[in-house]
């Protein structure tokens, strides 16, 4: 809501931002947050249209054959609309090319 607000999707109201308020500290209580620690070979997948999710601070290891390794993988469901560009997390040229890579996909 504060990105569509800084972008001028809309606008937040007063009584809006109470209920953000209320909204942050109901959902960082400890009684109703769940916290994991993925270990090699872990997969975890979120949906970030029903799930309210974010990680932690993290510090690696200095040695670079301990520290983390960590893959990130973006889909796409079709049939979802697109988000506005405002709300993105990604970049527009990189949706327009894994569009491009999906449909030359479909066609081969």
């Amino acid at each position: 809501m504060r990105r569509a607000e800084e972008h001028g999707d809309t606008t937040i109201s007063p009584k809006q931002e109470a209920a953000l308020g209320a909204f942050v500290a109901i959902s960082n209580h400890p009684d109703v947050v769940l916290k994991m620690m993925l270990e090699p070979g872990d997969f975890q997948f979120i949906n970030n249209r029903t799930i309210l999710h974010g990680r932690a601070g993290f510090e690696d290891h200095a040695a670079k054959d301990q520290r983390r390794h960590l893959y990130r993988l973006w889909l796409n469901v079709p049939e979802w609309p697109r988000m506005p560009a405002s709300q993105s997390t990604l970049v527009a040229a990189d949706m327009a090319r894994w569009d491009a890579m999906v449909a030359q996909h479909r066609a081969s």
